[in-house]
């Protein structure tokens, strides 16, 4: 579920799951396959993860180049 609601807390839901994402990248930027694999206890599966990470890149929070690293917007 991506947004929280009476059944989903935030802590289960995408938008909850983003800052685990989100936190990983204030270091520095990172492939998504790096990423994944400092996240992967943090998500359901691996369509769970991208989910998480295409509602960040809608929210213009990250940026995805051409060779898969992934930063993260000012």
């Amino acid at each position: 579920m991506i947004i929280p609601n009476k059944i989903i807390s935030l802590e289960q839901s995408i938008l909850g799951k983003s800052r685990y994402i989100l936190g990983r990248l204030s270091l520095d930027p990172v492939n998504v396959h790096e990423l994944f694999s400092y996240v992967k206890d943090k998500f359901a599966d691996v369509n769970e993860f991208v989910l998480a990470l295409d509602v960040l890149f809608s929210l213009n929070l990250v940026e995805i180049t051409e060779k898969y690293e992934v930063y993260k917007n000012a």
